[in-house]
């Protein structure tokens, strides 16, 4: 995907989860520009069990952004095991699985993998 474009991303996760990363969105200058935000219509599809699913869509405005952003999302995957945040871009889907041993670095690598950016 080219750098210079905006690069369309789309969050999905526990309401709790996509709560916080579209404050984060709102309130820094995170490079992300919130185009739609809510609840999930059909989240049977993405095995989040019986949780509430909410999903946000925007564009990061840069590859600037992208490691701030792993860093929020890591933030958000590792109070607990087996949490989980769905990334989707227009070319393919990945999900973000938390562990003991994850890092801000394997998050941005998935990101930067899912949007096709090089480092």
């Amino acid at each position: 995907m080219a750098t210079g474009k905006p690069m369309q991303i789309k969050f999905l996760g526990a309401k709790d989860q996509m709560d916080a990363l579209h404050r984060f969105a709102q309130s820094h200058s995170s490079g992300i520009k919130v185009q739609s935000y809510g609840p999930e219509k059909d989240p049977t599809n993405l095995k989040f069990g019986l949780a509430d699913v909410a999903s946000m869509v925007g564009f990061i405005e840069s590859v600037l952004a992208i490691p701030t952003l792993a860093v929020s999302l890591y933030e958000l995957l590792k109070p607990k095991d087996s949490q989980r945040i769905v990334v989707q871009t227009p070319t393919m889907r990945i999900e973000l699985v938390s562990k003991k041993d994850l890092t801000p670095k394997e998050v941005e690598d998935a990101l930067r993998y899912a949007l096709k950016v090089a480092k």
